[in-house]
């Protein structure tokens, strides 16, 4: 059991225009939220809304995003957010990254809009992660339309349980870990050791 001192914060940020609690997006994030809450703090902000707090990014070691898809690509509610942490260089290394992508039938799209978001996160530092096994998706993602058909989708639902797992277990070993520290690279002879082990071209 991790002490309350010690307990990660994790971030959800949704980046959809529908912020109610029947919203899908919304309704994902929880299930992703609730998988974590025993090992971590958590606070959950929505860009339509405000943004989070600067010290609060700064402080979070896990981020976890919900975005709809919108034609394959993220919403500009975080290409915005994105800009943000751009323009005020705020660095997300080394915090852990997740999303959770929303689409109106299996397969519309939310590997594309993950792995576009990933890709300018990662720009930015940050640690991005998968759900893990044993479903080994881009992060949580689900299929949705309608407000609350997300609840037919348990597959897509226990994604974002994993997800949420796995960004917070990543935290915790981040956080073990001294990050300020130097790490020191050996350099090796390549020359010397191919000549000591007899080792030659194929």
């Amino acid at each position: 059991m991790v002490s309350q001192s010690q307990k990660p914060l994790i971030l959800f940020i949704g980046c959809s225009n529908r912020t109610g609690d029947n919203s899908n997006t919304v309704i994902a994030m929880r299930v992703a939220e609730k998988a974590v809450a025993i090992s971590a703090k958590t606070e959950t902000y929505f860009l339509k809304r405000k943004y989070p707090p600067k010290d609060k990014i700064e402080q979070a070691t896990g981020i976890i995003f919900g975005m709809p898809v919108y034609f394959g690509h993220y919403p500009s509610l975080l290409g915005e957010f994105i800009d943000y942490l751009r323009k005020e260089k705020i660095e997300l290394y080394p915090k852990v990254a997740g999303f959770i992508s929303i689409g109106a039938k299996r397969n519309g799209g939310q590997e594309t809009t993950i792995l576009s978001a990933a890709w300018d996160i990662m720009e930015l530092g940050a640690v991005v992660v998968n759900d893990g096994s044993p479903i080994s998706q881009f992060g949580g993602v689900c299929v949705a339309g309608n407000k609350e058909d997300v609840l037919r989708d348990i597959e897509g639902l226990k994604t974002c349980e994993f997800l949420g797992k796995r960004v917070m277990e990543t935290s915790l070993i981040l956080q073990s870990g001294n990050l300020k520290e130097k790490i020191k690279i050996r350099k090796w002879d390549t020359e010397k050791l191919l000549k000591e082990n007899k080792i030659e071209r194929c």
